[in-house]
């Protein structure tokens, strides 16, 4: 059928055609009927996969496809442009969310193609037919809003997940393996994020950009069906799922480690990625001489309970402490 068509998507003709040169006549009905279930919507084309699917079985993985794939990137790349560091998937989900009043989870092919111009990424009904094909699952005419901003985003790197994946376990000091949205927020420390820090944007903001995302997932079925909300409480998967968005639009690996080391407090890091919201403290010894210390992974930590301050020093290997001063 690709060589009878001329790259924009396959016609009522071209697919005749093609089936003619297999020696593969069929009937003007019976033609009619393969057409409309491929193209129940009455576009005037269908992609090569949609046909291919449905008459001979092959069903490419949606993020296999190279079409697919420089689209979704085209995307990526608009929402990075569009919105702060880290928030583009994040709107993406809370339009989707406004959108889908029943909480099915899915859009109309329509749907979808509009909400997509608000954003400012405008599609050609080819490149809708493209997306369209790769993300109903079922054939009818609904895209998965879930598969469709995971496909957004890709996967995020090793690197990444393992310092989120040390972030979460840091927070969950008890070691449940579950955390509540307000223990997230309580200990989320924004005062020391890239954006504050470069002036950006406030504090504040970044908080408000920091939960805004959580009450969209805990209040949207996802597209299986299986809805998220009720139990309100956030596992280590649900906080990688998070953070894989977040990343999708911060292409800067060392932005990224700083987000997550000054956010939560986690020590280390190197160069511009090099934690800096971790306390220092001005420690004089026994023997008189006097040092500033890094309270390592200081996240949860009274400052004005000197006694536990001092004795995280001393977990840390800090010995001989004489006085313990807060820079």
């Amino acid at each position: 059928m690709q060589r009878f068509g001329k790259g924009s998507g396959v016609t009522r003709g071209t697919m005749e055609a093609a089936f003619t040169f297999m020696a593969t006549s069929l009937r003007p009905r019976a033609l009619d009927a393969l057409w409309m279930r491929i193209n129940p919507h009455g576009a005037d084309s269908v992609t090569f996969q949609q046909v291919a699917k449905l008459c001979v079985g092959i069903d490419v993985p949606p993020r296999a496809r190279p079409e697919v794939r420089v689209k979704l990137e085209t995307i990526r790349q608009k929402l990075q442009q569009r919105y702060p560091p880290g928030q583009g998937v994040a709107a993406l989900r809370r339009g989707f969310a406004v959108i889908d009043r029943d909480r099915s989870g899915a859009l109309s092919a329509k749907e979808l193609v509009q909400f997509l111009d608000k954003l400012g990424l405008r599609l050609t009904p080819y490149d809708a037919d493209v997306l369209i094909a790769a993300f109903d699952r079922n054939g009818d005419g609904a895209v998965s809003l879930q598969e469709f901003c995971r496909a957004v985003r890709g996967p995020m790197s090793s690197t990444r997940a393992a310092l989120v994946t040390q972030a979460f376990r840091q927070i969950d000091s008890d070691g449940s393996g579950s955390l509540t949205l307000p223990e997230l927020t309580e200990r989320y420390d924004a005062s020391k994020h890239p954006e504050v820090i470069a002036g950006r944007l406030t504090a504040e903001q970044v908080v408000a950009d920091f939960v805004a995302p959580w009450d969209t997932r805990m209040n949207v079925a996802d597209a299986t069906g299986e809805s998220r909300s009720g139990d309100g409480v956030i596992t280590l998967a649900e906080f990688l799922d998070y953070y894989d968005d977040t990343s999708a639009t911060i292409d800067d690996d060392e932005y990224f480690e700083l987000m997550i080391r000054n956010c939560w407090h986690l020590s280390g890091g190197e160069g511009a990625a090099q934690n800096t919201s971790c306390k220092r403290v001005l420690v004089e010894f026994k023997d008189g001489t006097q040092r500033v210390v890094e309270i390592t992974n200081d996240l949860g930590l009274k400052f004005d309970n000197m006694q536990a301050v001092r004795r995280r020093l001393e977990q840390q290997g800090v010995k001989d402490i004489a006085v313990v001063k807060l820079k």
